[in-house]
């Protein structure tokens, strides 16, 4: 899995999710969070990642729809820490 420092991160609206980006290229999803830790979400679909970014850009926190689609399902989208 690449590292965060090779992809673009947008704050986002979220009292738990501080910036998100994606790695296109690999299916990579990057998400901080509030508390300082940052994941990497692998298998996000670009379908999948402009939902999140519509919520960004409509100003709707984030984290709803980040728990339900992703959080929710690491057999999906499997994830680690970096």
């Amino acid at each position: 899995m690449p590292t965060t420092n090779k992809i673009e991160m947008i704050q986002v609206h979220s009292s738990n999710i501080q910036s998100m980006g994606y790695d296109k290229e690999n299916s990579i999803l990057v998400v901080k969070f509030a508390a300082g830790w940052t994941y990497e979400y692998a298998n996000v679909t670009d379908e999948v990642y402009a939902l999140l970014a519509q919520a960004a850009k409509l100003g709707v926190s984030v984290s709803t729809v980040f728990n339900p689609l992703i959080r929710d399902h690491p057999e999906t989208f499997p994830y680690r820490k970096v």
